[in-house]
């Protein structure tokens, strides 16, 4: 049957990422509207990074299709990367610790042309609620201060999407609240984003969830895109103790 694309958001249909080492995450199917704010979870290695990589166009899927508005993600990997601006990733976009504040949003804004002027730092950070000393190095912030800075530098390019994973990072529960109400923050402008945890307590204040089982298919078996009404309790605790999965190998790493 084909699946009629209704909104310019995410569409995702029967996604999986198959390795020499078995499934990493399969059966996906996942529909973020435009604007919304949706959050992948499940315990650790149950594919949610991979996942995240793949929905950020930086991972070549093996089975299924991926639309990103009017996208074809699949057959247009370079285009859909365009699209996408990805938070701080572990091994994929590490930020620099040895790099001050200023130096790593001055590198981001020349990426894309943007120049340099007094006040750009700040105004790079206040998207995303930052007041930061532009003179301290990146490796010395406190999680959540270097999370929001990596949300920051991902949408210094204006995407129309967003991918943030580890949420759940070495953040109070204080810190998770802050982190998801800058992120809505962010959709109110139209943008789409898709965040991950290990924590499913975060669901009741996305707009849109996937909960990923330890097999990487999503849990219960039906539907793998909740739409939440904001005060849905979340679903059965997984585990939370560390990040999730090892990244695939190289044939289907980024693109």
């Amino acid at each position: 049957m084909t699946t009629e694309i209704v909104s310019p958001g995410i569409v995702a249909r029967g996604l999986g990422l198959l390795t020499t080492s078995g499934w990493v995450y399969r059966e996906v199917d996942f529909d973020v509207p435009q604007g919304a704010l949706a959050l992948v979870t499940g315990p650790a290695g149950c594919g949610k990074t991979a996942l995240l990589l793949t929905l950020a166009a930086r991972m070549r899927p093996s089975a299924g299709a991926l639309r990103l508005g009017d996208c074809d993600a699949v057959a247009q990997p370079q285009r859909a990367r365009r699209l996408v601006g990805l938070g701080e990733t572990a091994g994929v976009n590490e930020l620099d610790p040895t790099l001050r504040v200023a130096d790593q949003v001055r590198a981001e804004l020349d990426r894309y042309g943007l120049g340099r002027k007094r006040g750009d730092v700040a105004a790079a950070l206040e998207p995303v609620g930052l007041e930061l000393d532009a003179r301290v190095r990146v490796g010395d912030l406190h999680a959540a201060d270097r999370l929001l800075l990596g949300v920051a530098l991902a949408a210094i390019g204006r995407p129309a999407f967003l991918v943030v994973d580890d949420l759940h990072e070495d953040l109070t529960p204080a810190e998770h609240e802050l982190a998801l109400a800058r992120l809505r923050e962010l959709t109110r402008g139209g943008t789409t984003i898709v965040a991950g945890s290990l924590d499913p307590a975060l669901a009741s204040r996305a707009d849109v969830v996937l909960a990923l089982s330890p097999n990487g298919r999503p849990a219960g078996g039906g539907p793998c895109a909740a739409e939440l009404d904001g005060a849905r309790a979340a679903n059965s605790p997984h585990p939370t103790d560390t990040v999730a999965t090892t990244l695939p190998e190289a044939d289907h790493a980024l693109v």
